[in-house]
């Protein structure tokens, strides 16, 4: 079974209403390096994590039911679970540290709470975890990996989307580049430095890397911010980093070691 046919007959919320570039994303079919820059460059919210997640799970006839965001934010990432992979929003959960965590859950109607990762029950196991640019803020990555690995069923998908610390942006900008954010980011990661942490316990089955470019030369540069200020164009910088993997986001889709 793949990601789409599982879709077809989960419950979908009647107030989702899909443009031509959804229905193109949810059709059973593996994307090529050119659907995911379309799908980068001029698509509102279907960004890398997603693409990549679902190409995978097309190509590998992997589906997931339960899903831990943690670091959750706001919940976007849950509601485009929701939306593009027909997940009930009953099995989406959602972590965070924000006080306020619970009431956004309430307002989009996705369990969010309080909570870190090493609070839940390792015997509270999904099948999705995701971590998206959570690792390079917690003082011991090694420990929050090895958190993610209890409590991930047998057959999960880990999602890690983190800076990537060997992007072009990185290389040009040295000591001014964005995603060094100090003293937010404790560690910096290179693709090499997530292979090491994650190796005990997980083995790494699909990398990307893109996104972000277009914060940075909007930031920096007062005459590219003039040049490439607008929205879309900045989306397409980005985009285009993904078909050489020197993007500013790196995404990792691990499975857990037997």
């Amino acid at each position: 079974m793949n990601a789409s046919s599982y879709g077809a007959y989960q419950p979908q919320d009647p107030t989702i209403r899909y443009t031509n570039l959804d229905r193109f994303f949810l059709k059973n079919r593996t994307m090529n390096v050119i659907d995911k820059f379309l799908f980068q460059a001029f698509s509102k919210d279907v960004d890398n994590r997603l693409l990549d997640l679902k190409n995978y799970c097309v190509h590998h006839e992997r589906s997931f039911q339960h899903v831990l965001d943690v670091g959750c934010g706001g919940g976007a990432l849950l509601k485009n679970l929701n939306k593009y992979f027909q997940i009930p929003k009953s099995n989406l959960e959602g972590i965070d540290i924000f006080p306020n965590i619970e009431k956004l859950g309430e307002s989009v109607g996705i369990s969010m709470r309080k909570l870190q990762l090493h609070e839940l029950p390792a015997e509270r196991q999904y099948d999705l975890i995701v971590l998206s640019h959570v690792l390079e803020h917690v003082p011991d990555p090694k420990e929050m990996v090895q958190d993610v690995a209890a409590r991930l069923s047998e057959n999960g998908i880990f999602l890690l989307s983190i800076p990537n610390s060997q992007s072009l942006p990185a290389h040009l900008f040295g000591k001014k580049w964005l995603c060094h954010s100090v003293p937010r980011h404790i560690f910096n990661f290179s693709k090499e430095g997530i292979l090491n942490i994650t190796r005990p316990f997980f083995l790494v089955e699909h990398y990307s890397s893109g996104d972000y470019a277009s914060n940075i030369y909007r930031l920096y540069y007062l005459k590219a911010k003039k040049i490439l200020g607008n929205f879309k164009v900045g989306k397409v910088l980005g985009a285009s980093l993904l078909l050489s993997n020197l993007g500013d986001s790196q995404c990792f889709i691990l499975s857990k070691k037997k």
